[in-house]
């Protein structure tokens, strides 16, 4: 593990430094405070590039949860904002206020999960978390896009951003061995 975190095998009850191998690092643990010193500065500038993938995904997680309850709350004015993305009229019918809610929830969840999972493995440089962002996130982007971009262009900035996140925790996370 290269600074992407510390993997706690016991509870440390005193002030004395732990050393651990596997994280290149040590932790002093006072009044329940954990903190890491690394060895190495290489340690440190993988920690903070895991920090600002963590922080960047943590931005776009709170978008969605944003964009979903303003789905959920003002279901006639999305289904209309649809409905005009679609080139059709907004008729209240019960299929589309169905879908828009399912795609609220759905956005919802799905952008909850990117945030924890940015904010617990990712920092940790887990391998699984770094493909899952990969590869669901680009999904979840790409189908973004592909209907928001042209009436909604900030969706590039959070395009930039999530290719970021990706980028800045590639290396820590894919260079972590086991």
């Amino acid at each position: 593990m290269h600074g992407g975190g510390l993997k706690r095998k016991h509870k440390l009850k005193t002030k004395t430094p732990t050393y651990s191998t596997e994280a290149n690092c040590f932790a002093t643990a006072g009044r329940g405070v954990y903190s890491l010193h690394f060895d190495s500065p290489k340690g440190v500038i993988n920690l903070k590039k895991l920090n600002t993938a963590a922080i960047l995904m943590c931005i776009i997680g709170a978008f969605g949860v944003f964009q979903g309850i303003w789905a959920i709350a003002a279901t006639e004015s999305f289904t209309r904002e649809w409905a005009e993305m679609m080139g059709t009229t907004a008729s209240e019918s019960a299929v589309l206020t169905m879908a828009v809610q399912f795609y609220a929830v759905y956005h919802f969840i799905a952008l909850v999960l990117l945030a924890v999972v940015a904010v617990i493995p990712l920092r940790r440089a887990e391998k699984w978390a770094w493909f899952s962002i990969l590869v669901f996130g680009g999904i979840g982007l790409g189908f973004g896009i592909a209907l928001w971009a042209p009436y909604a262009p900030f969706m590039y900035a959070i395009f930039a951003m999530w290719v970021a996140a990706v980028a800045l925790s590639a290396k820590p996370s894919l260079s972590k061995k086991g």
